[in-house]
């Protein structure tokens, strides 16, 4: 129990530096948009997807394609982890 304080407690006070590293660093800027995502607001709940991978997106496009077909009323929210995945899912 006392583990999982420290764990917070340490990931919560380098919360900071790392978003300070992710502006400062041009090959992972974008991943900053971690700390303030842009995202509109929706009328309905939407159905959340994340995929870590490249391979995960690829699936994740196929499974909006038919979400988007079956229940088009219903708004699909993508994330993703990695800078190669955010260009995947962007393609």
């Amino acid at each position: 129990m006392i583990r999982y304080f420290f764990y917070n407690l340490l990931t919560t006070a380098a919360a900071p530096l790392l978003f300070v590293y992710l502006l400062v660093s041009r090959k992972n800027r974008r991943l900053a948009k971690r700390f303030c995502p842009t995202i509109s607001p929706f009328g309905v709940s939407p159905i959340w997807i994340h995929a870590c991978s490249v391979g995960e997106i690829s699936v994740a496009k196929g499974l909006i394609k038919e979400l988007r077909a079956s229940a088009s009323n219903i708004p699909v929210l993508l994330s993703v982890s990695t800078i190669s995945g955010y260009e995947f899912a962007l393609s």
